[in-house]
């Protein structure tokens, strides 16, 4: 999990815990974004060991690859979702709703799920088109690595059975209020008849 320190046209700077580099200086990573999961080759130009820290310059790529791309469009949203092992629901995890579609979800988690894993997810999220509600499985597609405010998160993209009718129906909605809401109050305009 590295934290990116800068960029230009050439090499990449990120920064991650401690650890002895590999032999290998060609590596994989995979970079998520807002909305997606790119994935690219580069090699390694430099290591910097720090006192709790590692500094890697690395070759910026000239090819990215685009792993997650979803058939429903992806709703960022704000909310609660509780994870557990399929079958499990005694044991389950708070993990916080990043973004939905139809048929997927992206949850922030503590602990990382391996990938492939069948899991339940509950979500509860108040929207301002109203309370989204649901319970499905899933199963885990990607798990990417990250710390936030010094500790270890886990960005998780869930693949879902479609969410109910009345789900999908306010999410659609959400969506259009998102899409639409953004725009001015368009000006009342008053029509003359020329004579």
């Amino acid at each position: 999990a590295c934290r990116v320190r800068g960029m230009d046209e050439q090499w990449l700077s990120v920064e991650s815990e401690r650890i002895v580099p590999p032999e290998n200086t060609r590596w994989l990573l995979e970079w998520t974004g807002s909305d997606a999961l790119y994935q690219f080759n580069t090699r390694v130009v430099e290591y910097l060991p720090r006192e709790s820290s590692a500094l890697w310059l690395l070759r910026q790529p000239t090819l990215i690859r685009r792993l997650q791309r979803r058939r429903h469009p992806r709703v960022p949203l704000q909310g609660r979702a509780f994870i557990s092992l399929a079958g499990r629901l005694q044991r389950a995890t708070e993990a916080t709703l990043v973004n939905l579609s139809e048929t997927g979800a992206c949850v922030i988690l503590a602990e990382p799920p391996h990938r492939g894993a069948q899991l339940h997810l509950e979500v509860q999220a108040e929207t301002e088109s109203g309370i989204l509600g649901f319970q499905r499985e899933g199963v885990v597609r990607s798990v990417v690595a990250f710390v936030e405010h010094g500790q270890p998160r886990y960005r998780v993209g869930l693949q879902l059975e479609r969410l109910p009718n009345d789900a999908v129906k306010l999410l659609r909605q959400i969506r259009m209020t998102q899409l639409t809401g953004i725009a001015e109050k368009t000006p009342e305009v008053t029509l003359l008849r020329s004579e």
